[in-house]
């Protein structure tokens, strides 16, 4: 059996962690499209749990605040899950007028 040069080992190497590294971030997205299920769930189980809750008991769950949170944690995976391309800076205003006006003569 031949023996494997450096290089090609070193290759299989790097080949190996990239498909382990692929795999990992195929999880990651799959576990984090879960949880966003989830969440979804929950947020119907919260808004039904607020509608048969006792408006009239001392201290109440504010479901309101509660399912808003859960609204902003969704959009914070949504996010990370599809990132928006920073669009590019504009740094100074367009003047938008390009009407010039003839110089006039002076009267003495």
């Amino acid at each position: 059996m031949p023996a494997l040069k450096p290089r090609t080992v070193l290759l299989s190497l790097v080949a190996m962690a990239s498909l382990n590294a692929l795999a990992y971030a195929g999880d990651e997205r799959a576990e984090l499209d879960l949880i966003i299920q989830q969440i979804r769930a929950i947020n119907q189980i919260a808004q039904r749990a607020d509608q048969s809750s006792n408006s009239t008991a001392r201290y109440r769950f504010d479901y309101p605040r509660f399912r808003h949170d859960l609204q902003r944690i969704e959009a914070g995976l949504q996010d990370y899950l599809s990132p928006r391309r920073a669009q590019p800076a504009d740094p100074t205003e367009l003047i938008g007028d390009y009407t010039t006006e003839p110089a006039r003569e002076s009267s003495p």
